[in-house]
């Protein structure tokens, strides 16, 4: 056996790789907020509109995608970051969030699949904002050859109560 210089050996793996065809590169699904689902804000139990009785604010932040296409299915990992600051009624403690992530066909605007869960946005004792970040994996099983992960969306926002969905589209002008 023959032995090269370690050099020698990179010059030609770089040339052997060079002569291969790249393998296209299909795009991931298209993360985004729901605007009216964007953020919300928490009451005290029992509180009223009143800013007095306000406990927390909660904002989504950023939701950013990574996707790996396989034979039929593009599997993602969708990382969701929310903060919180707590209002005048909410002097300990932090808030627990339920939101949503789901999968849209885009050119039908449909809903393929929504998923709810609940999360702990934690605020220090002794600061008054606090971040969240959340991660999970998710399977887009593709109908045909012909589709790729920018035939979807991944949308997330907090699952809000009809009171806060009604407050929301009379600030939006809905």
């Amino acid at each position: 056996m023959r032995k090269f210089p370690l050099a020698f050996g990179a010059a030609i793996t770089a040339a052997l790789l060079a002569c291969s065809k790249p393998e296209a590169i299909k795009p991931c699904p298209r993360p985004g907020i729901l605007g009216i689902a964007a953020d919300m804000d928490i009451k005290r139990p029992g509180g009223t509109d009143d800013i007095t009785d306000l406990a927390f604010t909660a904002e989504m932040v950023a939701v950013e995608l990574t996707c790996v296409h396989k034979e039929d299915f593009v599997d993602n990992i969708v990382s969701i970051t929310m903060a919180a600051e707590r209002g005048p009624a909410g002097r300990t403690g932090s808030p627990i969030v339920s939101y949503f992530v789901a999968i849209v066909e885009k050119a039908s605007q449909r809903i393929l699949d929504k998923q709810v869960f609940t999360g702990v946005i934690p605020i220090a004792p002794d600061e008054r904002r606090g971040v969240a970040v959340e991660e999970w994996g998710q399977t887009i099983v593709l109908p045909g050859k012909d589709r790729v992960g920018r035939d979807y969306e991944v949308l997330v926002g907090f699952n809000l109560s009809p009171e806060q969905l009604d407050k929301a589209r009379r600030q939006r002008g809905d």
